[in-house]
C-alpha cells in the first residue's frame, strides 16, 4: 500500500530521527573513539544508517533504482 505524502513525510523524520539521536547517545557516551573526524564520522553516518535497511526482491530493487534514475532523486 502506497504511504500518502504526510505519512512519507513522517517516516523519513521518525526514521532520520531515531538514527540521529542512537549516533548522538553513542558519542555522548564516549563510546565513538576521540580519534575520529569528519571522515570517520561520514563512514559511521552511513553504516548506521545502512543497518536500518532492508531487503528487497530482486524486482522491487530495480524498480527501485529505475525510479531513482527517472525522477533523478
Amino acid at each position: 500500500m502506497a504511504l500518502s505524502r504526510v505519512d512519507k513525510l513522517t517516516f523519513v523524520n521518525d526514521l532520520v530521527g531515531d538514527v540521529t539521536e542512537k549516533i548522538k547517545d553513542n558519542i555522548r557516551l564516549g563510546l565513538v573513539p576521540d580519534s575520529w573526524d569528519g571522515i570517520e564520522l561520514r563512514q559511521y553516518v552511513a553504516d548506521t544508517f545502512l543497518a536500518h535497511t532492508t531487503t528487497m526482491h530482486k524486482a522491487r530493487l530495480q524498480q527501485f533504482k529505475n525510479d531513482v534514475l527517472i525522477h533523478n532523486l
